[in-house]
């Protein structure tokens, strides 16, 4: 009736069939399989050309480490004794000789006595932090002493933030700083018989001074300008007699409990006087 025989049109029906089956946009499942090997193999050759990474050895010689070298304590109490601790692992190949821990404050102490650490060994280390007449935010640190040829002087931080109890504090909580063990150290006995700069570096530069840790506990107060005469009295009035505005500066005049003379406090201002628009000095050393 189409004018086609029954042969034309099986023929044009085959030719249909291999048309569709040519552009169907799914492989053949050997094609698939083959190309999927190929894939895996360049994977495996892009592997294997990127260099391996590097194992970290332990040192042939003694080594130090820390389980953390800086510790945050978070909020903590006032005039407290608050502890923490640090472990310290010998990771190299030869014994470790820890010969001393100590800080530059006396507010931080630890009784430890040194370590001989065998390789893979560790040692607990034990610190107090006293935070008498502290607020906000406080950072001490612990400078640990060590045979490692590499790394002799290790320095590890406690942090924390100090409730402000200052307000409330009685006259006798506001001189522990001059009569507790711990803080005498540092802010009366140094300073005995000391004038200027010298008693400055005794009594008052671990606070107002930049510590060679990068610690600063108060106002850099050395280079600032006392020309004019009212600010040379607000300095006098309080080293004499304590901050109106920053309880945990107490007065260290010794009617007010503190360990100076007037003389003494006279000293400091005209060393302040002296010093104004200078630089400020070095660094307490360790």
């Amino acid at each position: 009736m189409d004018g086609y025989s029954l042969n034309q049109r099986s023929y044009l029906l085959f030719c249909l069939v291999l048309t569709i089956t040519g552009c169907s946009s799914t492989p053949p499942a050997a094609d698939n399989a083959s190309s999927s090997k190929a894939s895996q193999q360049t994977v495996q050759k892009v592997q294997a050309a990127q260099p391996a990474k590097a194992q970290k050895t332990p040192s042939k010689r003694q080594q130090i480490s820390f389980d953390h070298e800086k510790v945050d304590l978070g909020k903590v109490e006032a005039a407290a004794e608050v502890p923490c601790a640090f472990t310290i692992t010998n990771t190299g190949l030869a014994p470790l000789n820890i010969t001393e821990a100590k800080s530059e404050c006396g507010c931080t102490a630890t009784n430890f006595k040194g370590a001989l650490l065998k390789p893979g060994a560790s040692v607990k280390l034990d610190i107090i932090v006293d935070t008498t007449m502290k607020q906000g935010p406080v950072t001490k640190d612990m400078v640990v002493y060590s045979d490692d040829p590499e790394r002799p002087i290790s320095r590890i931080f406690i942090a924390m933030d100090v409730k402000n109890a200052h307000g409330t504090m009685s006259l006798k909580d506001r001189t522990k700083i001059f009569t507790a063990e711990r803080c005498k150290r540092c802010h009366v006995d140094e300073g005995v018989g000391q004038f200027g700069k010298e008693l400055f570096e005794a009594d008052c530069a671990m606070c107002h001074r930049k510590q060679e840790s990068g610690i600063l506990s108060g106002p850099l107060i050395e280079s600032v300008d006392y020309s004019d005469p009212m600010l040379s009295a607000h300095a006098e009035e309080v080293i004499a007699h304590g901050s109106k505005t920053s309880p945990s500066m107490p007065g260290f005049l010794d009617v007010d409990g503190g360990p100076l003379s007037r003389e003494q406090v006279d000293s400091l201002v005209t060393y302040l006087k002296k010093n104004a628009g200078k630089p400020a000095g070095e660094p307490r050393k360790e």
